[in-house]
């Protein structure tokens, strides 16, 4: 395929992927990184020129077409739901959606270009890892953090732990667990790919932001990412068993160099009980009620917080959140597109064990269950440009139509 001005669609999309990574959502009227989201806007006005302005047609692949008609009735009809839903910001929402729709418009249609995309988008989360290591060390060592951090009116005790670029840590690493699950997609299944440039020096990286994300997991206490990273860093072992012993070893070195782990244990523990109060209890009446409580076609994009509103249910402590992204489709779409979205993560999930990608396989269960961490996902522009590079690794993977005999 040949685009006019290649060089402009490339970098246009360098700066979508860096902007979108930097906010975990964009919601129009927050001032915080809004040159950076402005920004956005203009360059999605450029690739849109630019894919008008194309030498020949190019070839649409069917899975994207399916995840972007998929998503084009998610935002479609929960926006007229949310238009003919009276509510003080509705405005607003219908706005978020507008941006929110546009841009996987563009990542549909650059995704169709898979091999550029996966490249790109590896690069930038390399470098982006980068920063987010040096933030976060600047927030555990000098305890200051972004005005918009939910850290800074947290207890004292939780000074030390770092969100980065985002509200809350949840959502911090949630962001760093699909980052790292695409990166080690790329290295697991790419490094021999010329084409791609991986060096020796991306496995090491790589090594290096794993455990170091281990180590933000636990001292965060973010109990579903540390399960992820955790089942990643053994799968990780088992492929690269020279690394064995050297990795491990690091690995403890981490867990054992901050006394403090001690009184975070102890938190945690305390977190996952079940009872009034606590996380998991709320959780479950979260879930329960998001199951019992619904309409055919949802409450609207980014209603589901009405939901529970309307409930008021005294045990959700004040959350108003569904804490699930497969529940906050439920409540915002209905039964019907999650039925839907399931059935097409099914097929992705069993057509990549018949393909004998059993990591690639893993990851469509590991990315909603990554998304359990954080309270609402729906606006977390991340989790679109990794799911999509996601497909895009499975689209490249079943074309090429190789089989590994054996192995993760």
């Amino acid at each position: 395929m040949v685009i006019k001005n290649d060089t402009i669609v490339s970098w246009g999309f360098v700066f979508i992927f860096f902007g979108a990574l930097l906010g975990s959502s964009f919601y129009i009227g927050v001032i915080i990184l809004t040159p950076v989201r402005l920004g956005i806007i203009i360059a999605s006005l450029i690739l849109f020129f630019q894919f008008s302005n194309m030498n020949r047609a190019y070839k649409v692949q069917p899975i994207l077409l399916i995840i972007f008609l998929l998503y084009t009735y998610q935002f479609i009809v929960g926006n007229y739901i949310s238009v003919v839903t009276v509510t003080v910001d509705s405005t607003t929402k219908i706005a978020n959606v507008v941006f929110l729709y546009a841009l996987l418009t563009l990542l549909f249609l650059y995704g169709n270009i898979y091999k550029r995309y996966m490249a790109i988008l590896y690069r930038v989360s390399k470098y982006f890892m980068f920063i987010l290591v040096i933030i976060s060390l600047i927030e555990m060592i000098f305890r200051v953090h972004f005005s918009f951090s939910i850290v800074n009116t947290m207890p004292e005790i939780f000074n030390y732990t770092p969100s980065a670029f985002y509200s809350n840590q949840n959502d911090f690493l949630a962001i760093v667990s699909l980052l790292l699950i695409f990166n080690m997609l790329m290295i697991k299944y790419y490094r021999n790919d010329i084409s791609m440039r991986l060096t020796k020096w991306d496995y090491q990286l790589f090594t290096f932001y794993l455990l170091y994300a281990i180590f933000l997991s636990i001292i965060t206490s973010s109990r579903v990412n540390m399960i992820v990273l955790l089942l990643m860093f053994f799968i990780f072992l088992l492929e690269y068993k020279k690394s064995f012993f050297a990795l491990l070893l690091l690995f403890i070195i981490i867990l054992t160099s901050f006394p403090f782990l001690l009184d975070i244990y102890n938190l945690y523990v305390d977190s996952i009980s079940f009872g009034q109060g606590h996380s998991t209890s709320m959780r479950f009446h979260l879930y329960k009620d998001a199951i019992l409580n619904f309409k055919i076609f949802g409450e609207g994009a980014d209603n589901s917080s009405l939901l529970y509103i309307a409930l008021d249910n005294p045990d959700y402590e004040g959350m108003t959140n569904p804490h699930n992204y497969l529940l906050e489709l439920l409540i915002n779409n209905g039964y019907l597109f999650l039925i839907a979205y399931i059935v097409f993560n099914g097929y992705l999930f069993l057509k990549s064990i018949l393909m004998r990608r059993y990591f690639l396989a893993l990851v469509f269960i590991l990315y909603p269950f990554i998304l359990i961490s954080s309270s609402s996902s729906l606006f977390i522009w991340s989790q679109y440009i990794y799911y999509i590079g996601f497909i895009i690794i499975f689209i490249d993977l079943r074309n090429k139509n190789i089989y590994q005999e054996g192995g993760i």
